[in-house]
């Protein structure tokens, strides 16, 4: 099901570019806050997950990385089940258009759902992840990776 949604979400973000005008960054915030809540810790996730894909290792970017992470690559879809297996693939994961995606995306292009957020019409998702039961704790992780 977990699938299911983020490929629903990558079709939808793919259709993103087509609309007549791009989001505001106040807008950005609003829908973030809107719909998944904890706008406040978008800024500084992401920019620690753009400083760990650019100038950081593999094991950089797994401790930004919620897991089991739902992978498309090249039209294969798997689940990377934990850091270790995620770091030994690193190079095929995380590709360097998918780098040069998220460093270069602007704030305005990015695409808001319930899913998450998309960066790089697609490339990744970035969400809060529950932290318990409740949810009443969270932190923001990459949640998907389409290549």
């Amino acid at each position: 099901m977990k699938r299911i949604v983020f490929a629903l979400a990558v079709c939808v973000s793919a259709l993103w570019p087509l609309s007549s005008q791009a989001a505001s960054e106040e807008e950005i915030y609003a829908e973030v806050e809107n719909l998944l809540g904890d706008a406040a810790g978008l800024d500084p996730f992401l920019n620690e997950l753009r400083r760990a894909l650019v100038t950081g290792t593999a094991k950089d970017v797994a401790k930004l990385t919620a897991f089991p992470l739902p992978v498309n690559n090249n039209g294969t879809s798997f689940d990377v089940k934990s850091a270790k297996e995620f770091e030994k693939n690193y190079a095929r994961l995380i590709t360097k258009a998918t780098k040069e995606l998220v460093a270069s995306a602007d704030y305005t292009e990015l695409f808001v759902s319930s899913d998450g957020v998309s960066i790089g019409n697609g490339a990744v998702w970035i969400a809060p992840v529950c932290d318990n039961q409740s949810c009443s704790k969270s932190h923001w992780a990459l949640v998907s990776v389409n290549n």
